[in-house]
């Protein structure tokens, strides 16, 4: 799988920068290695990338991976290439007469890079858990960022997950010198003037629907790559914008509702289908390895085809286009409706410790109240108080921003750190093993974006207008992920809602319900196995066991309420399974954590064979 690390010296001494550590998810196909004084580097990825660009000299290396507008020319600049760069793509260079490494990335932010100081030397990699394992002796987890990501399902804040850690801000190169970092050059996204407010305004659907087609053209350009085909209206769009003759995948555990409404959707494409099954296994080693990839900063168990992929490749698909994030970017799935948002929650607090209180907005991330209550339930008093300074600090950071009856903060505050929405461990999972092409990070999409307004986007009314535009065929096969009509004539959603905002509306589907009687049993569609058996089999005990095990030794929870938890969950309660999973993925990345930092440098690869290591060069 792919990975980099990058390192450079801080005190004076010659040879290379010593022997590096690459966290690896699987079995890379090619490493390589630079060394010049004071600094080196190493990195892994298959032998048929498209997405990889090197160019060495005795002293000096340049790096990028992705999928930039375009490669740098022959003799070019690092900061003349990156002025005016649009795409999904990062890197570094090495100076070694300078003695500086320059990391940077695209204007979005789209493929971290994290780096940390220590008293030797300054590193750099796309992972976490290698920056935790290049130091491990320095190495501690940020409480107060796990405690986030608990309670929210993201983490919104600009620390990380360990301690001292920084991300790279989106858009932006630093140069890393022997005691200091300096912001050499700051990137704004690249604007299409063709999307104007006044021309979005006038037709929101049709400039969407010319916006995605210039994203399709510019961006899903390699004919022998496939498109991730659900049965949701996103794919859909993008197969039929690229044309016939394309190649698509879609993935489920069995035959069901998804896996049918891809064959017919790629029968009216004219594409070609191929349906790939995952064993419901597959989820106990996602889960057991995801932490390594995500560090904690999104949920773990959504990177759901890590491993996956490099079968794929094998079997000739070189390349994965994707619409992921339409949902946010296009639809508007982080606007909330300020009618429906109410007060400020109170969560209250064991005895001695204040309740936490905060704007509504910053509780709709991604978990369910009963969810809050939970993990409430097993913080002790001065886990409260943390959970509580940290959830102060972010209603701080996301004021609210109303907009046409819409909360828009958190929209606002994903757009300016993409990495950060809520299951962004997919992309991150599928550039482990694959080339990847995605046209949500045109700038036309973004152009559109900016120049639109918000009740364009909530519910993805102007999306579902360039859906029918570009077939009303497609339109017309129901949503495999709802069940529902994908075209939904204009104003029953804003209805709906309505309805249910009502304060009688319970009780007259309650009524309703007795009139009519009860529904009839649907056929079980899902296009995953329920979790709860999975995580009761016996690699699925061991894994919770292990990270239940790790939070008890922490002051921050309660060790009796986290065993009553995890017996209750053994035991048959399935309401519980979207807690237990993430104090488990906690519990074990900060295992992780710990152990390295326990570690001596010389037992590293014995006891965690997921990391390779190169010698010096």
């Amino acid at each position: 799988m792919a990975g980099f690390c990058v390192a450079l010296r801080t005190r004076p001494w010659g040879g290379s920068a010593g022997p590096l550590r690459l966290v690896s998810l699987g079995e890379g196909e090619e490493v390589s290695s630079f060394a010049t004084t004071g600094a080196s580097a190493l990195w892994s990825r298959w032998r048929d990338t498209r997405q990889l660009w090197v160019r060495g000299h005795p002293h000096t290396l340049w790096w990028i991976e992705g999928q930039p507008d375009r490669w740098p020319a022959a003799s070019e600049s690092l900061a003349t290439w990156l002025r005016g760069r649009w795409g999904s793509f990062r890197g570094f260079e090495i100076d070694g007469r300078a003695q500086t490494v320059t990391i940077f990335g695209d204007p979005l932010g789209t493929r971290p890079i994290y780096y940390r100081r220590t008293r030797d030397a300054v590193f750099a990699s796309d992972k976490l858990a290698t920056l935790a394992a290049l130091a491990p002796e320095t190495t501690a987890v940020n409480w107060d960022a796990l405690l986030e990501q608990l309670m929210t399902g993201v983490n919104l804040g600009d620390d990380t997950s360990l301690a001292g850690v920084q991300e790279l801000p989106p858009g932006v190169a630093v140069r890393l010198g022997r005691s200091h970092e300096t912001s050499v050059l700051t990137l704004n996204a690249p604007h299409d003037p063709a999307f104007t407010p006044e021309r979005v305004a006038a037709d929101p659907s049709g400039t969407l629907l010319a916006a995605l087609e210039r994203a399709v053209s510019e961006v899903w350009t390699a004919p022998e790559s496939a498109l991730l085909l659900s049965g949701g209206l996103d794919s859909r769009l993008l197969l039929r914008l690229g044309g016939p003759r394309r190649r698509a995948i879609t993935v489920t555990t069995r035959e069901n509702r998804e896996s049918r409404t891809a064959r017919r959707i790629a029968r009216a494409c004219g594409a070609k289908l191929t349906c790939f099954r995952r064993p419901p296994e597959q989820y106990l080693r996602v889960v057991d390895s995801a932490d390594l990839l995500t560090g904690m900063l999104d949920d773990p168990t959504h990177a759901h085809f890590l491993g996956l992929l490099s079968a794929w490749r094998e079997a000739g698909f070189h390349g994965l286009a994707h619409a992921y994030l339409f949902d946010t970017l296009l639809k508007g799935h982080f606007l909330l409706p300020l009618d429906r948002l109410g007060a400020p929650r109170s969560l209250v607090g064991a005895a001695g410790s204040p309740p936490i209180v905060c704007p509504p907005h910053i509780f709709n991330l991604g978990f369910d109240h009963r969810h809050e209550e939970r993990l409430m339930g097993v913080l002790s008093a001065e886990g409260h108080e943390r959970l509580g300074r940290r959830l102060y600090a972010l209603a701080g950071a996301l004021p609210s921003r109303p907009v046409e009856g819409l909360e828009t903060a958190i929209e606002e505050k994903l757009f300016a750190a993409v990495s950060r929405v809520s299951a962004y461990g997919n992309i991150l999972s599928w550039i482990e093993e694959q080339d990847v092409y995605s046209t949500a990070f045109h700038p036309s999409l973004w152009s559109w974006v900016r120049a639109s307004r918000p009740r364009h986007r909530y519910r993805g009314r102007a999306f579902r207008g360039a859906l029918v535009r570009a077939g009303l065929d497609l339109a017309l096969i129901r949503n495999a992920n709802t069940g529902l009509p994908a075209f939904i004539p204009r104003g029953v959603l804003e209805l709906r809602t309505a309805l249910r905002g009502r304060s009688w509306y319970p009780v007259a589907r309650r009524a309703w319900r007795a009139i009519a009687g009860p529904r009839r049993p649907e056929r079980d569609e899902r296009s995953w196995p329920p979790l709860a058996p999975v995580f009761r089999s016996i690699g699925g005990r061991h894994l919770l066991e292990r990270g239940f095990r790790e939070l008890a030794r922490s002051p921050l929870f309660t060790p009796a309420a986290l065993e009553t938890l995890l017996a209750d969950y053994l035991a048959g309660d399935d309401l519980l399974t979207t807690t237990v999973l993430a104090l488990a993925a906690t519990g074990r990345w900060a295992a992780r954590v710990r152990e390295m930092a326990a570690m001596p440098n010389a037992d590293w690869l014995r006891a965690a064979p997921c990391v390779a290591e190169q010698a010096r060069a």
